[in-house]
């Protein structure tokens, strides 16, 4: 049966169309703002290393302090490991 001599099937051809469109531009825009590239790392001192990670909350005052004496007492040769003498 053909309502309405068929007049109404394009425009609602026309509306799916047009969100369609709407939809994957939106799904375009979040998928670039979810997944930027990281920026690269900065090459930083491990003392800096040790303060952020205090600050990020991933170790407490004493694991950071005691690491810090054993960088200030371990020689900055950086062929030799701290952990292998």
């Amino acid at each position: 049966m053909d309502w309405n001599d068929g007049a109404g099937v394009g425009w609602v051809a026309v509306c799916v169309g047009v969100l369609g469109v709407l939809l994957l531009a939106v799904s375009v825009v979040m998928m670039r703002l979810l997944y930027r590239p990281t920026p690269p790392l900065q090459d930083i001192g491990p003392e800096e290393a040790l303060r952020s990670r205090f600050a990020r909350g991933e170790i407490d005052a004493e694991k950071l302090d005691r690491a810090l004496t054993v960088l200030a007492t371990t020689p900055s040769d950086p062929t030799r490991s701290a952990h292998l003498t």
